[in-house]
């Protein structure tokens, strides 16, 4: 008798796991998990071979505007990539005087004030927390080009090109990608502003030696891989940039050059960093004063607003 109650019991207790679990499995396969869009080490976020911290995600103390925004026509969306002189990593500071210069968040979707270090990027404590994104904002706002920007920022310091194309950091671009289109801002979401993409890079690709013909194709593909995720009716300005140490590389800003000239209906060439010298870097030659930030900035604003006004 006592045998039998046993077995009952164990019968019962292995009855009500197995209910609990298989309710809770369905629960979970129901909802989904809860953020579906995580970057993970090796696979978006920076590996031990990338001269960087990972992209910066700390919100805390910053004011959340909206999660899901009705961003009217006068409204620009700008993403800035690829590496340093674009994450926070200039001298410095720059605090914001429009209210609608705003940075989105893709490790959280949110969209909050731009402050420095700017949300997304990478920020370089070394160098300093001050970024040109937020500035662009200011700008173009202050300028009566917009009304409302969003800097949507995915740079990280020290990546190669290929880095973004078939490396760990490709994934980055899906889930900035999957973020925007999940808070209605892509085009075929519902968004009726202008989306511009902003890379800054080529100094790593100067030190390691990529050749012309094999970072003009990197360039094309980093450019395809932004359509490839679902981006539509935007322009990838590719940059003059190659200077470190003080030191430019006609390899790399060839490439540069040649990206723009053939194979990429996306591509328009964008600033010409490597005209920043003197007070406009750092001691190490390579990274940006808070002079050379501003001036950064300037120079996105003007290629932007020319875009926009001949509809490049």
């Amino acid at each position: 008798m006592k045998l039998r109650g046993n077995i009952f019991g164990l019968f019962a207790f292995f009855f009500v796991c197995y209910s609990y679990v298989c309710h809770a499995q369905n629960q979970i396969e129901a909802s989904g998990p809860p953020d579906p869009y995580i970057l993970i080490a090796g696979a978006g976020e920076p590996s031990g071979a990338i001269a960087s911290g990972p992209g910066f995600s700390n919100a805390a103390g910053r004011t959340l505007k909206s999660s899901v925004l009705a961003a009217p026509t006068t409204t620009a969306l700008i993403i800035t990539t690829w590496q340093s002189l674009i994450e926070s990593s200039s001298a410095g500071t720059y605090t914001t005087v429009q209210a609608n210069s705003d940075n989105f968040n893709i490790y959280d979707g949110g969209i909050y004030g731009c402050t420095n270090p700017a949300l997304g990027t990478a920020w370089s404590i070394q160098n300093g927390p001050n970024s040109p994104n937020c500035e662009i904002a200011d700008s173009l706002i202050t300028a009566g080009t917009y009304t409302h920007v969003i800097m949507a920022s995915i740079a990280i310091g020290g990546s190669l090109c290929s880095d973004w194309v078939s490396g760990a950091l490709r994934q980055r671009i899906t889930v900035a990608l999957r973020r925007l289109q999940s808070r209605g801002l892509t085009v075929g979401t519902g968004f009726t502003g202008q989306t511009w993409v902003l890379p800054h890079g080529g100094e790593t690709d100067n030190l390691a030696g990529t050749p012309q013909a094999t970072l003009a194709t990197c360039i094309r593909n980093f450019a395809q891989a932004f359509t490839d995720e679902g981006l539509s009716s935007f322009r990838f300005f590719v940059p003059t940039e190659s200077m470190v140490s003080n030191a430019t590389n006609a390899t790399v800003t060839a490439a540069q050059a040649d990206a723009v000239a053939s194979g990429c209906t996306t591509c328009r060439a964008g600033a010409n960093v490597d005209s920043l010298t003197g007070a406009n870097r750092q001691a190490d030659g390579t990274h940006l004063s808070q002079a050379g930030s501003a001036a950064l900035a300037a120079l996105d604003v003007t290629v932007i607003t020319n875009c926009k006004n001949i509809s490049c």
